[in-house]
């Protein structure tokens, strides 16, 4: 690989209580944070609080290989002149070390922080960390099941974390899917279309607790930066769209069919529409040479005002008519029938992703 790695300095001009950062895979987006909670920790500001989804995910091995890149205990050896080259968990908290070959120098072991699972972050809540400045949530972005109510868990945990609101947030994750509960959540409406290279910026109203550990509403700036990729994976051992997406700044796909036939060419028996969050899609069974075919692809609610049919699945419960949130009508059978059989096509493979990737947290076809 060769190249310039991701640096933290554009979206730190910003100044922002919550950064965000996305991009490519292997750009060196974690790296680049950690080295700026180094940086904070040496400069007296406060430690680092590392935070994944799961409890797995938190155990002294997984997190000392976090710690442990080859290239990250280099730089930290460099950048304190000899007298750091280890963090290491232990029992909730990260350490900052010099190591000899495999023995920890005793006398060099300082608090760095403490590790969170969101899973278990409700029981931090009696507990205060004022020594921390940084809060790192890693794979922010996944292609899998989010936690129930995670917006509002991490939330109460940065809150808990610094009862005066002072604590710097990071989100880091890769470009593996922009179904994201976080982007609803602060409303960061222009994720989806926003150009690599660039960041925006947002103000929202999050809740938190006051010096007496009173709830109150606070305003925070959102930095959002789409990392632009300037290393060369050109020697990646990966295939196919991964390889694309390492490679290039795409969103990560897996293959999906395509709309093989002229639309014209077919009749259209049923339409409908599909909405959860942000993401809309009209639904169409199409008959072409005796066989039929259910068509996703992307619209948008402006076009779904404009649209005569109404006939719409939602997740939000309405008794306003033809209004779904599960399938009901002869014409819905067939479509579950379709969706079973792998009898779907779409307009382009980001399409299929994001829709399926939509049924697995809404899926009004489930029998």
């Amino acid at each position: 690989m060769k190249g310039t790695f991701y640096s933290c300095k554009k979206i730190m001009r910003h100044n922002a209580d919550i950064n965000i950062i996305y991009g490519t895979r292997s750009n060196g987006k974690s790296f680049a944070v950690l080295q700026q909670a180094v940086e904070d920790f040496l400069d007296g500001k406060g430690g680092l609080a590392y935070v994944r989804r799961h409890s797995a995910e938190i155990k002294k091995s997984t997190v000392d290989k976090y710690f442990r890149d080859p290239n990250f205990i280099k730089w930290l050896e460099k950048r304190t002149e000899g007298k750091y080259n280890n963090i290491f968990y232990k029992a909730g908290d990260l350490f900052i070390c010099k190591k000899n070959e495999n023995e920890i120098d005793k006398e060099s072991v300082m608090l760095f922080g403490a590790a969170f699972s969101l899973q278990f972050a409700e029981k931090e809540k009696s507990l205060h960390y004022e020594f921390i400045y940084n809060v790192l949530l890693e794979e922010a972005l996944t292609r899998g099941k989010y936690i129930d109510e995670e917006c509002t868990i991490l939330e109460n945990l940065v809150s808990t974390i610094q009862r005066n609101g002072a604590a710097r947030l990071w989100l880091v994750g890769n470009t593996v899917s922009r179904l994201c509960p976080y982007f609803e959540y602060w409303s960061l409406k222009n994720v989806r279309a926003q150009k690599v290279g660039t960041i925006a910026d947002y103000r929202v109203a999050v809740p938190s607790k006051d010096e007496n550990g009173e709830p109150c509403t606070l305003e925070k700036f959102i930095a959002v930066e789409y990392a632009e990729n300037t290393v060369d994976h050109s020697a990646s051992l990966a295939l196919g769209k991964s390889r694309d997406s390492i490679s290039g700044n795409e969103w990560e796909s897996g293959e999906h069919p395509h709309l093989f036939f002229k639309l014209e060419d077919a009749e259209v028996l049923y339409t409908c529409f599909y909405e959860y969050m942000s993401f809309c899609f009209k639904m169409m069974i199409l008959f072409y040479e005796d066989a039929p075919y259910l068509y996703v692809y992307p619209f948008t609610r402006q076009d779904l005002r404009l649209t005569k049919s109404r006939d719409i699945f939602t997740e939000k419960f309405e008794t306003v008519e033809n209004r779904w949130n599960r399938a009901t009508l002869p014409q819905h059978n067939l479509m579950r029938d379709l969706i079973r059989k792998n009898k779907v096509v779409y307009p382009n493979d980001l399409s299929g992703d994001e829709f399926l990737q939509c049924l697995k947290s809404f899926n009004p076809f489930r029998a």
